[in-house]
C-alpha cells in the first residue's frame, strides 16, 4: 500500500477519527483479506492516509 504521513498527533490535539473504507475482500483457501483505503484525522486536519492497506479478516 501507499503512506502519506502530513501531520502528527501532539497533545495539544483534542480529537482523533479514524476513517476506513473497504474496497474489496479476497478470498483465499486459508484465509479472507480485507482491503481498504484509510485516514486519520487530528481535529478535523488529515495527518495520516493509507491506500490498499491489507489485514485478514475472520469471525468471533
Amino acid at each position: 500500500g501507499e503512506v502519506k504521513l502530513t501531520g502528527m498527533v501532539r497533545p495539544d490535539r483534542k480529537m482523533l477519527t479514524y476513517y476506513v473504507d473497504f474496497t474489496k475482500a479476497v478470498q483465499t483457501r486459508r484465509l479472507t483479506m480485507g482491503v481498504a483505503d484509510g485516514r486519520v484525522e487530528a481535529d478535523g486536519e488529515v495527518i495520516y492516509q493509507v491506500k490498499d492497506m491489507k489485514v485478514a479478516l475472520s469471525e468471533s
